[in-house]
């Protein structure tokens, strides 16, 4: 079982707390990393979220307590989770409307499942890449987020690197084009030249950016939330992953081809 805890606000002293940001895995969800021999696909966000949801339900912290694992029902509660489970899908073979069908017989992320990772390249749970948990920020001994974001980039993306480099994922699927550098950064260790796509849907434009290197694609998606450049419709998870499905093809290290029977 991987570790992949965040609660540092209830670690101390700060050099602990900046140590375990550099432990392995540590402000993932979960899943299978996979193997240099059975590649995984990642699925990797900013930051871990910490919604208003989130806060103000205690039936969801009741409901996270019984389902440690991470399993499908717990995570079919959130937004993001259920885009993604859409997205994925898609890039898998089936049909968009089929997605939960998808989720159940796959498992993507939950404890014991294969093929599937789940991440953030930044430890810390925000609502939004706009706000900063102060408590836990100088708990880890950073006075602003800016000051946290920086030590990330100089000490924990060398990590997130290594992870890559042990594990050798197909490929990472990186949610936030606003942090498309940040993701080369965290995955390559430098920003490789890069490919833009772009779709119209409902007179919105979206933007897709992909690379590879040494045999991982990165393709960088909107953010699986609101907002008129995100993936906010069914029609825009649709065409990307469409766009997913033929620019990562099985022969090209993507280990498995799912398809609803």
């Amino acid at each position: 079982m991987i570790s992949t805890g965040h609660n540092l606000a209830a670690q101390s002293p700060m050099s602990d707390s900046k140590s375990a940001m550099l432990q392995e895995f540590f402000g993932c969800d979960g899943g299978d990393p996979g193997s240099p021999t059975s590649p995984s696909l990642w699925l990797f966000g900013i930051e871990p979220g910490n919604s208003i949801y989130d806060q103000k339900s205690p039936a969801l912290d009741r409901q996270k307590i019984a389902a440690p694992k991470y399993s499908i029902d717990l995570q079919k509660i959130w937004p993001f989770n259920k885009k993604a489970f859409k997205l994925l899908s898609v890039v898998y073979g089936y049909e968009l409307k089929q997605y939960m069908e998808f989720a159940e017989k796959h498992r993507p992320f939950e404890e014991g499942c294969t093929g599937f990772f789940k991440g953030n390249i930044y430890p810390i749970p925000c609502r939004d890449i706009g706000t900063w948990h102060q408590g836990a920020g100088l708990a880890a001994g950073f006075q602003s987020k800016s000051d946290y974001r920086n030590w990330c980039r100089e000490n924990r993306f060398p990590v997130i690197r290594s992870w890559v480099e042990k594990f050798r994922p197909s490929t990472i699927i990186a949610c936030g084009l606003g942090n498309a550098t940040d993701f080369s950064l965290a995955f390559f260790g430098h920003v490789p030249q890069v490919e833009e796509q772009t779709f119209r849907v409902n007179n919105y434009q979206k933007r897709v950016l992909s690379t590879s290197y040494e045999g991982t694609a990165l393709i960088v998606v909107p953010h699986l939330s609101g907002g008129q450049g995100g993936l906010n419709s069914d029609e825009a998870c649709r065409l990307v992953g469409e766009y997913i499905k033929n620019l990562v093809k099985p022969d090209q290290a993507m280990a498995h081809s799912y398809k609803a029977s």
